[in-house]
């Protein structure tokens, strides 16, 4: 299992969504963005960048997907949204969070009712995390080409249909999150909240060359990470 402590530059956090149809009016004073800008480096104090992840050969038995990951066997039914994965040479499972400061300098501002300072760190949190998973697909495409392998889609429990948040423990003990302070609750949400788990099948039985997620997309579609490099 690798762990590997990502950079994020602030310079390149992308606020696009701030300044989108009924907000540009709420947004585009002069105040809230030298606020951002002030939010913006408390949050780079506070971020702990993290990537874990497992390259997992993986093998079909019995209706079930095994994942090697060092020398331990993980098994899961293949009809819990992973049959698309079936014919990878390897699985990459992977998790990657700011860590909770974050998390908790947001539940400050909420308790104080400052909702403007809350919601700002909040979109700061998530532009951080773009930027996180956007190093994240590159590494991943990088490993696949070196090896001339291809690409599935990228499985993300909760969004990928059929591949319920149930996974996520499972994904925990393959990484050993716990040791990192990593939890699943009991929501089978991930704690810290800004944080995000994937599985990506590499092998030359795809055709992908480029990575994609397996959802029909939400509100952030057009700024989805995962959807655009």
């Amino acid at each position: 299992m690798a762990v590997e402590n990502l950079e994020i530059s602030l310079s390149e956090l992308n606020f696009d969504t701030l300044a989108k149809d009924g907000d540009k009016s709420k947004l585009n004073s002069e105040m809230v963005y030298q606020r951002l800008d002030e939010l913006t480096s408390v949050a780079g104090k506070l971020v702990d960048p993290t990537l874990l992840y497992e390259i997992c050969p993986v093998s079909v038995k019995d209706g079930r997907l095994l994942f090697y990951a060092g020398d331990e066997i993980y098994s899961l039914d293949i009809n819990d949204g992973l049959s698309e994965l079936t014919p990878a040479r390897e699985v990459v499972i992977g998790l990657i969070t700011l860590g909770s400061a974050i998390e908790w300098e947001i539940r400050k501002y909420n308790s104080e009712n400052q909702l403007l300072a809350s919601y700002l760190l909040s979109e700061i949190s998530i532009s951080m995390m773009g930027q996180l998973i956007a190093k994240t697909k590159k590494m991943i495409m990088d490993l696949a080409r070196t090896k001339d392998f291809c690409v599935s889609l990228v499985h993300i429990p909760g969004s990928t249909p059929g591949l319920s948040l149930s996974i996520q423990p499972f994904i925990l003990n393959v990484l050993k999150g716990e040791n990192k302070g990593i939890t699943v609750n009991q929501h089978m949400m991930i704690e810290p909240f800004y944080s995000v788990t994937f599985l990506v099948g590499i092998g030359t039985a795809y055709n992908n060359h480029d990575l994609y997620p397996k959802c029909p997309g939400c509100s952030r579609a057009k700024s989805c990470a995962w959807r655009n490099l």
